[in-house]
């Protein structure tokens, strides 16, 4: 068992596997948000890197750990979803 599964025992495996995906992508796009923005001398969050960097890990951590809701537990509970077939020559 991996140690977020042991901080995380509320929640199935592959939703802490997907929450961990998301969460990542989130925090790679916000922070290169942030740096463009500040490159270009906009200033729409009132943090410096420092202070926005530990707002997001705040974040992340509450994103990560927050309970699932009714409608995600029983969706969860579904078989996984395999992703559609694709036709010959689609998105070529």
């Amino acid at each position: 068992m991996t140690l977020l599964h042991r901080i995380l025992p509320h929640l199935p495996r592959r939703l802490v596997r997907d929450r961990v995906s998301i969460s990542l992508r989130q925090a790679i796009y916000a922070l290169a948000d942030w740096e463009r923005d500040v490159s270009a001398g906009r200033r729409n969050i009132d943090l410096d890197r420092e202070g926005f960097i530990a707002n997001l890990v705040d974040m992340t951590e509450g994103a990560l750990a927050a309970p699932m809701s009714a409608q995600v537990r029983a969706l969860s509970e579904m078989p996984p979803v395999a992703a559609p077939a694709r036709s010959p020559g689609e998105g070529e």
